[in-house]
Formats: structure tokens, sequence, C-alpha cells
């Protein structure tokens, strides 16, 4: 029985010059990649290709509230305002709050609205926001635990919220329960 090198060797003298010439060709395209890692002064180690944490964005939440005082009752709903009129116009719908002056040059403003619930107990808020190629918006909605105390009275919790970034925002959202 022949060892596969001498197979090769004997049957196919043309294939080490064939199999030589295919991986010379592939690294000299390899070598027209480069990944420009840049000086080493971010403390990750890698240089600036590479970021070990991602980078966290401002958030200011600029109204908050668990009812709607005109009684309109909406679903649940997200929405992203990117000119200062599309965000005024829909907060008229939710407070006589005064809007404020947002930069939407640099900034965005996100409403986050749970919808109606049936008792008091529930909550909608930003827990943190992370920009890592693509902007992350992690939202929380909670809800009362079993052992907690509520009211029987309709809620509507909703919050409009400034993300300083221009980006495509991503939601995260998570839903879980209060425990009282």
């Amino acid at each position: 029985m022949r060892s596969y090198s001498s197979c090769f060797a004997n049957h196919h003298p043309y294939r080490r010059k064939n199999m030589a010439f295919v991986l010379l060709s592939a690294a000299s395209l390899l070598a027209g990649c480069e990944l420009d890692l840049g000086p080493e002064d971010d403390g990750d180690g890698f240089g600036s290709g590479f970021r070990s944490q991602p980078e966290s964005v401002s958030v200011t939440t600029l109204h908050l509230d668990t009812f709607i005082p005109s009684g309109l009752e909406y679903p649940r709903v997200t929405k992203v305002f990117q000119d200062q009129s599309s965000y005024e116009a829909a907060l008229v719908d939710y407070t006589s709050d005064s809007a404020v002056t947002v930069d939407f040059d640099r900034s965005q403003v996100l409403l986050l609205d749970m919808g109606t619930r049936s008792s008091s107990g529930y909550s909608v808020s930003v827990s943190n926001v992370e920009d890592d190629d693509q902007v992350t918006v992690f939202v929380q909605y909670v809800a009362p635990g079993n052992n907690c105390t509520v009211t029987t009275a309709l809620t509507h919790p909703w919050a409009f919220v400034q993300v300083d970034t221009t980006k495509d925002l991503m939601l995260n959202e998570t839903f879980s329960s209060l425990d009282c």
C-alpha cells in the first residue's frame, strides 16, 4: 500500500507545482487585505480596530407618566421622532407639558407607550443605550407581581426619551414582574 505522499509524488508530478501555485495565489490575495489596528492607545490590547466594551450613548427622559389626561387609549407603541414638530405634535396627545427643545442634528426622541393596563404598578423606562456598530436601546417594561398591592384603575405608562445619536435605533425590550 502506498502512502499519500508517494502516490502524490509518483503519479501526479505536476500537482506539487499546482498546489504551490494555489497556495502562493491565496497568500498574495490575502496579503492585499489589511486590518488597520491603529495606535495602541485605548488600553484594550488590540489597537483601535477593536473595542472591548460598546460605547454608552447619553439618554434623557423628557416626559414620563402612568396615565394620559385626555383619556385617549392606545395599544403598545414605539415611535422615533427626528424633528421638533413631529415630537411636539405627538406630545400633545399625552400631556399638557411644554415640549423640550431638542437638537435633532445630534439627537432623536423615542416614544415608549406601554398601552392601556387594567391596574396600577406598570412602568416603562430605558435602562441603557449602547453604540456597538449599531445603537441598541434597552427598554424595560415592568408589571406588578402577584403579591403587589395595586389599584384597579386603568393606567397607561408612557415616556418620551431623548437619545443623543442620529443613528438608527434597535430596541431590546424586556418585560418583567416586580417582586413586592
